[in-house]
């Protein structure tokens, strides 16, 4: 009986809904079905990226599950890392994506496309980082500010921002109290005592 690991990933899930990951798994058990292969389990990392260096727990479980065979939607989902790589060649299987194909990882010639195709995905992550931070750098030289979630102790009115002052003496006095050696701890918990939320309302 032909087994296989199903891995999938999705680097940023706001809503939480892990939409994509489950749309990457149908196709992987259809991909699984049409070869009559037998998944033995699915691994998932949802809202991880795999750029970051961050520990993966669902990548982590898979190299220490020793599987038959890997299959994922993109090789992508599975590593964007030279490092990563490395390791997954470690486990002397193949790798099966949907959408890009079979990389033999027995052989020489196998090993040398992923490494290529895998730094290539890695350059990229590089130059979208640099290309963020850059493109912070301008906004905040042009007085221009982006954010999701308000900061606690900041507001805006359009473009301008301003300092919501009720929230600036919680901030400037939760300070004061850590450098007289208060622990965080303690200005969490008071603040929850006297009814003090986050910008979204949150204790």
């Amino acid at each position: 009986m032909t087994r296989a690991t199903i891995y999938t990933r999705q680097s940023l899930d706001a809503a939480g809904e892990g939409a994509a990951v489950s749309r990457q798994l149908s196709a992987c058990q259809e991909l699984c079905d049409a070869r009559g292969w037998t998944v033995d389990q699915v691994l998932s990392d949802n809202d991880v990226s795999a750029t970051t260096g961050k520990r993966r727990p669902g990548f982590e479980a898979l190299l220490a599950s020793s599987p038959k065979r890997i299959v994922v939607w993109h090789t992508d989902r599975l590593v964007r890392l030279s490092k990563d790589l490395e390791r997954v060649i470690d486990l002397g299987v193949n790798v099966h994506a949907v959408t890009a194909g079979h990389l033999d990882l027995s052989n020489p010639t196998g090993r040398a496309v992923a490494k290529t195709v895998t730094a290539w995905a890695q350059q990229e992550g590089e130059h979208k980082a640099e290309r963020q931070v850059a493109a912070n750098l301008q906004r905040a030289q042009r007085g221009q500010v982006l954010w999701t979630r308000r900061p606690f102790g900041f507001t805006r009115d359009g473009a301008k921002v301003r300092v919501v002052k009720s929230e600036a003496v919680e901030i400037r006095n939760a300070a004061k109290r850590v450098l007289k050696g208060a622990s965080l701890a303690s200005i969490v918990a008071d603040w929850n005592a006297r009814g003090i939320t986050t910008s979204m309302g949150y204790r």
